[in-house]
């Protein structure tokens, strides 16, 4: 368990800084949280879409960082991710020119964290969303302020604030038997966010952050 101090938030960013520019984990953290056979999120088509998320950090209590999630909105069901706990982002544009702008852009858009309110880390290993096609980008924002948030209620039911502490845990990871789609996942590993759980490749990208961040 990762237990945090002030003296411990730099030193996360200070640590966090140094292992994205020399070097990540990748898929051997990555596949810690793989529901399905590996071979699915290791062969991206060319057809894939570019995208990207953005893994905020921030501060809810004077000495307790945490994760920024979102609940993606339930009413529409013909989306493959309807209802599910993700990174705030999404496809790439023709108005972004990278990736990286990408990911602030739909940060901002979806629950109206800007730029200015936090510090770009660097990014994490994409991975691949087989289910919808997407190619996605993760990148670290860290502040030490309280964020505060403005929801795209067409996009978005809800943030939910994990600490770090709590998530990096081995007891919130658990496993299940899950159904999604007419198709059962079996012994399908998870975070246990109480009542909500997360799963598949948001999974797989916090598994590669909480690494980092525990090495």
């Amino acid at each position: 368990m990762i237990c945090i101090t002030r003296m411990m938030q730099q030193k996360i960013i200070t640590t966090l800084s140094d292992k994205l520019i020399n070097g990540l984990p990748g898929w051997n953290a990555q596949k810690s949280m793989s529901p399905v056979d590996t071979h699915r999120y290791l062969n991206p088509p060319d057809t894939a879409r570019q995208s990207a998320v953005m893994i905020l950090i921030s501060k809810v209590t004077s000495i307790e960082p945490q994760i920024s999630y979102i609940r993606r909105t339930s009413r529409y069901p013909d989306d493959p991710h309807s209802g599910q706990i993700s990174f705030p982002g999404g496809g790439q544009e023709s108005s972004d020119q990278t990736l990286l702008d990408t990911a602030v852009r739909e940060c901002h858009e979806e629950i109206g964290v800007s730029e200015k309110d936090y510090t770009i880390l660097g990014p994490l290993t994409p991975i691949y969303v087989y289910v919808s096609n997407y190619l996605v980008q993760p990148y670290i924002g860290y502040t030490n302020d309280v964020l505060s948030y403005k929801i795209q209620t067409d996009e978005v039911d809800d943030v939910i604030e994990v600490p770090l502490s709590y998530i990096s845990h081995k007891s919130s990871i658990k496993t299940m038997d899950y159904s999604i789609r007419g198709n059962i996942i079996h012994n399908m590993p998870y975070y246990d966010l109480q009542p909500d759980i997360l799963w598949g490749a948001t999974a797989m990208i916090t598994a590669e952050l909480i690494e980092l961040i525990s090495e």
